[in-house]
């Protein structure tokens, strides 16, 4: 049966191209994000609730600059780039110069503004003075992670997934001691550290593996004439810009207002465990699938199409329920893998919560791919305002819940925000009309509804056990039979 579909996928250019890209980014992105979570577990083990709050949040004020910026050059590589690299490399020489000039300028600004204003955010936002000093160290990573996005996105754009699975594996196998060293000797200082050090490794690998690409391609980034590009790249990358910035504010901003309350770094540690494995869920989705955008762009007059679009929406889903499904049948799994000091009485409850919205996020970034390869990206603008303004709305509306009203409010900012914009992406052929009619989309949909509603049940373990394997095995079968074996 397996040997029959892959002589039916070797057939169809496009498919075949996608599993060879995808096996790559399943491949690495899997052992990658294994290896990570464990660093996380040991980093939150050693700092306790209250440091890995501390560390959480510098994290998040850093990568508040970083990811906005970063992740739309990012993007804009991935898609331009699949699109002329075949047929006009004068073109995509140009739009490596202007990418790599983006990247830096405004990693630069950014590293500059967040240092300047350290002390300030750490004394009158985090309410900490003595997390200046590590708001201001950690403000490289802010250049570091602008660049570095700029170069995956490149890689990606060349269609370079296993390569990049490689740097991803290097950047953990050298990062993994440096991790568990310095905390273990340094406390957060050394967490900090080693942060700065993820970064910095895997910028100069990408940097590496860039360079030999362009020797093989015989390409060479073009400076001088790259505003010529500055336009239509613009078009394309301002939104995200804006909406990135948007939605990263308003979600650091909301992480603040978490820890000013009583015990609140202790509480920023609880949801930042939850967020950890959360996080996982949606970068292991969003690996595995990230191939599509550079497919869908190449594949435009293809007669996969049709399924390339399919797919896009129903695999990253798959991924996300057979991970997140049995850790909300089993919350007993948080407990254990961080030990008695985060054993509180509600992080059954955040758990539930952050894991359900998470299905919903995976959704969104499906959209957004939808969203690239369309160019559409000013709608998608409007989506993302309009989640952060909710969800910053809806945390203060909960406020005295504390992180379970933190969670709350992101919960149904993810499922309005969803409900509300699906008509306009039908009204502008952005979403197909047959993906969202499909009767499987309502059953994945679905699955993680009930699975909800039964998480805060009293049932047994063996019932969960028995519901677990019944759901994903007969989702997993329904996918297989009506889609797989059907490919021509």
């Amino acid at each position: 049966m397996i040997q029959n579909l892959w002589n039916k996928i070797k057939q169809n250019v496009a498919l075949k191209d996608l599993v060879l890209n995808s096996l790559w980014s399943i491949v690495g992105t899997f052992i990658s994000k294994v290896l990570l979570f464990l660093i996380w577990i040991f980093v939150a083990k050693l700092l306790k609730a209250n440091g890995y709050g501390e560390f959480s949040i510098i994290r998040s004020t850093t990568m508040l600059f970083a990811d906005f910026v970063g992740s739309s050059i990012g993007l804009a590589g991935t898609n331009y780039i699949a699109k002329y690299y075949q047929n006009d490399i004068k073109k995509v020489e140009r739009l490596v110069g202007l990418f790599n000039v983006f990247s830096f300028v405004f990693g630069f600004f950014f590293f500059i503004l967040s240092w300047t204003f350290s002390e300030s955010i750490s004394i009158n936002m985090l309410h900490k003075s003595e997390l200046a000093i590590y708001l201001q160290a950690s403000s490289v990573v802010i250049l570091i992670a602008s660049i570095n996005n700029n170069q995956y996105g490149i890689l990606r754009g060349f269609n370079q997934y296993k390569t990049i699975s490689k740097i991803n594996l290097l950047q953990i196998i050298f990062s993994f001691p440096v991790y568990y060293i310095g905390t273990y000797f340094f406390s957060l200082e050394g967490a900090v550290f080693a942060y700065i050090f993820y970064n910095l490794i895997v910028c100069v690998f990408a940097r590496i593996e860039l360079r030999k690409l362009f020797d093989r391609l015989k390409i060479k980034p073009s400076y001088k004439d790259c505003v010529v590009e500055g336009k239509t790249v613009l078009v394309f990358i301002l939104p995200y810009i804006i909406s990135g910035f948007i939605i990263a504010f308003l979600s650091w901003y909301n992480e603040t207002k978490l820890v000013a309350i009583p015990e609140g770094y202790s509480q920023m540690g609880y949801y930042s465990i939850i967020n950890v494995m959360a996080l996982i869920i949606i970068g292991v989705s969003f690996m595995v699938c990230i191939p599509f955008v550079s497919m869908m762009s190449k594949y435009q007059n293809s007669d996969s199409f049709i399924l390339l679009e399919k797919l896009n929406i129903f695999l990253p889903l798959q991924v996300a329920l057979l991970i997140e499904v049995p850790l909300m049948l089993f919350p007993e799994i948080v407990a254990w893998l961080y030990g008695s000091s985060y054993t509180i009485e509600n992080i059954r409850q955040i758990s539930n919560y952050m894991f359900f919205f998470v299905f919903w996020a995976v959704y969104r970034q499906a959209v957004a791919r939808f969203v690239a390869v369309k160019e559409r990206t000013w709608l998608y603008l409007a989506d993302s305002v309009t989640f952060a303004l909710l969800a910053v709305i809806l945390f203060a509306y909960f406020y005295k819940h504390g992180v379970v009203g933190f969670v709350w409010g992101q919960t149904i900012a993810y499922i309005t925000v969803v409900v509300l914009f699906l008509p306009l992406y039908l009204k502008f052929h952005i979403l197909p009309v047959y993906v969202m009619k499909d009767s499987y989309l309502k059953v994945l949909f679905g699955i993680p509804i009930l699975i909800f509603l039964f998480s805060f049940l009293e049932i047994s373990i063996l019932t969960r056990v028995v519901l677990c394997l019944i759901i994903l095995g007969g989702n997993l079968y329904w996918f297989w039979r009506r889609y797989l074996i059907s490919i021509k």
